[in-house]
């Protein structure tokens, strides 16, 4: 059975690094920010590595892309998530 909006958490060997996630149709999705926690990358680094797999074309942005709302004290907040696949 599939779960939809499981959230994952992480935590580094030092126990302070929280990662959070969602699994949605067998793939696991995060933030940029998150992702980049995750790998123990600064976000520039990943954004660049991203806009590099989209441009040469070794992915299409669309299927592993996503922006979800947040909302949080009645306030809507767009998010793009990620699947974690694109870079592994």
């Amino acid at each position: 059975m599939t779960k939809e909006s499981e959230i994952i958490f992480y935590r580094g060997n030092d126990g302070n690094v929280k990662i959070e996630g969602f699994y949605h149709n067998e793939s696991f999705w995060m933030t940029q920010k998150k992702i980049s926690e995750l790998f123990g990358v600064q976000r520039p680094a990943l954004t660049k590595h991203l806009t590099n797999i989209f441009e040469s074309g070794e992915l299409h942005e669309k299927p592993v892309s996503s922006i979800l709302e947040h909302t949080a004290d009645e306030v809507h907040h767009p998010h793009h998530f990620h699947c974690i696949l694109i870079v592994i």
